[in-house]
């Protein structure tokens, strides 16, 4: 009898039993989340460079395109368009990122938060040998002859380290820029940048408002 009764109380300490119910639709819906921008723009001035220019790189694992979308009275909207989602900045004479806006593939373009990021001060390093030579290159099916400058700098405990820049003259200045034009490659201790294509036709990829 004790046995029968407590196998009785086990069976009423289940609760009820679980209900699956349909899920509205407004709730299956998922909202990414915008990420911010800082509010100085990472790369080279763009005010100089004609509207339609871009440049394609890769920097370890990520592979970036940047363009320069249109040119208007306040700055530069310069487009930086990735796999996932391209994002839109209006950038001042000085650096400033004005606004900016942000598009993931098929969706609406959304405004892009600013936030005020301190970039860390780079190291300080005096140059003691330089050399510049010509470099073969092949970008995007073309063979540009280049500029390669090869630097050696000694930090202030003594440190010697090593860095090639390579440039050439028909790549926008987009990601870094100088005398000697466009960056092609970069290597340092910070990684490698390398430029995988470049051309003079883009077209918007943000529909910013």
């Amino acid at each position: 009898m004790k046995r029968a009764l407590c196998i009785l109380l086990l069976a009423g300490c289940g609760g009820a039993s679980s209900v699956i119910e349909e899920v509205p639709p407004d709730l299956r819906k998922t909202t990414s989340v915008v990420p911010p921008l800082a509010d100085r723009y990472p790369y080279a001035d763009p005010s100089g460079v004609e509207p339609g220019r871009w440049a394609k790189y890769r920097e370890g694992e990520r592979v970036f395109t940047l363009a320069v979308a249109a040119r208007v009275p306040e700055g530069t909207w310069m487009e930086v368009v990735e796999e996932s989602a391209a994002s839109a900045c209006l950038v001042a004479p000085d650096g400033a990122v004005l606004k900016a806006y942000w598009q993931e593939p098929g969706g609406p373009a959304r405004e892009q938060p600013l936030d005020q990021r301190a970039e860390p001060a780079a190291p300080k390093r005096a140059e003691s040998s330089r050399e510049v030579a010509e470099e073969k290159v092949k970008i995007g099916g073309r063979e540009l002859a280049a500029k390669a400058v090869r630097l050696r700098l000694e930090d202030l405990e003594g440190r010697l380290v090593k860095e090639t820049w390579v440039w050439h003259a028909d790549v926008p200045p987009l990601y870094a820029g100088g005398e000697l034009g466009g960056l092609v490659r970069r290597e340092t201790s910070r990684g490698k940048v390398e430029l995988l294509d470049f051309g003079a036709a883009a077209k918007p990829a943000v529909q910013r408002p």
